[in-house]
């Protein structure tokens, strides 16, 4: 009789074993989306969603520019880092060698270059022969990127002229 009580003790033991175990692996299974953040603190690009975005149209050249704070032409367009393998679709260009400008702020000087990010990337190639037109806004002043020295983002909905 005691040694039937062992058995099904043990046998016991071992299933409660079994669910904790399980339980276990369980709860550490979320553990890699709790230490993912949701929101990003600076969202750059707050007017951008997909939804948002399919709903309207290309804005035309004359619109583009009068919602611009910046419209450039330039020789030169790099592509110095993108977001993608950090999970976003964010560009930094780098345009040199403006050709001519179109419209500027009043506090903007002569740019020989410029930074800007873009959630657009651009197949464009930009030689001297055929500019590429920059229809470009203002970042908001909070931004961390202005600490680095970009100052512009591509204006949403603009055409790549």
């Amino acid at each position: 009789m005691i040694g039937v009580n062992m058995k099904r003790i043990k046998q016991y033991l071992f299933f409660l074993g079994i669910m904790v175990f399980f339980m276990f692996l369980q709860a550490c299974a979320g553990d890699e989306e709790a230490l993912r953040p949701r929101i990003n603190k600076y969202d750059l690009f707050k007017e951008e969603h997909p939804a948002v975005a399919e709903s309207k149209g290309l804005l035309s050249e004359a619109a583009a520019t009068e919602k611009s704070t910046l419209v450039v032409k330039v020789n030169r367009l790099v592509l110095i880092d993108s977001s993608l393998k950090r999970g976003g679709s964010q560009y930094l260009y780098s345009a040199s060698e403006v050709n001519t400008i179109i419209k500027t702020a009043a506090g903007d000087a002569a740019l020989s270059s410029l930074m800007f990010i873009s959630s657009t990337k651009f197949d464009v190639q930009v030689t001297a022969g055929s500019p590429m037109t920059l229809f470009l806004d203002s970042i908001a002043a909070a931004s961390p990127l202005k600490a680095s020295g970009v100052k512009y983002k591509w204006l949403l909905h603009a055409p790549v002229l």
